[in-house]
């Protein structure tokens, strides 16, 4: 196993991927921006030993947003070229692959929304509409409920051949 340090990086001296497949939206930068702030920078951003990024288009950019200088750092120099594109695809699609448990973010955002914030639950990355929607229980979905069920001859109000 490499050894990982973090180490602080100016943000001038980062180089973004020019063939980045992970696109980033000024919202979701913005959503990234405000987490930063809340939280603090607490992902660091993979880079290759020439400051490319590996992972972390989205950090950098938002940072670059709250006007920081560095961002927290791994530099990653044991990877091949193709390791380093492949894992900045298995990075971002990895993630895509998992679901979420609407009862238990329901009990997660109910705690939450129970305690004497000083943050709005919207810096959890959901909607203010997606937050009411799972504690309000119409969050979760039985596909079984969902599915269309299938016509009869019966259930036919026109025929072929009906004008």
């Amino acid at each position: 196993m490499t050894n990982l340090q973090i180490q602080n990086i100016k943000i001038t001296d980062i180089r973004a991927y020019k063939n980045n497949p992970k696109l980033h939206t000024k919202v979701q930068v913005a959503k990234i921006r405000e987490s930063i702030r809340e939280f603090g920078f607490i992902n660091p951003v993979l880079l290759d030993e020439n400051l490319e990024i590996i992972t972390g288009h989205g950090r950098v950019a938002a940072a670059k947003d709250a006007g920081m200088i560095e961002v927290p750092a791994i530099i990653l120099s044991h990877l091949t070229d193709a390791q380093k594109r492949a894992y900045r695809i298995a990075d971002n699609k990895l993630t895509e692959l998992g679901k979420w448990s609407i009862e238990l973010l329901n009990l997660e955002f109910s705690e939450l929304s129970n305690l004497d914030l000083d943050f709005n639950l919207e810096i959890s990355g959901f909607e203010t509409a997606e937050i009411d929607l799972i504690l309000d229980g119409d969050g979760a979905s039985d596909p079984k409920a969902d599915a269309i069920p299938a016509l009869t001859d019966e259930d036919q109000q026109c025929h072929r051949g009906d004008i």
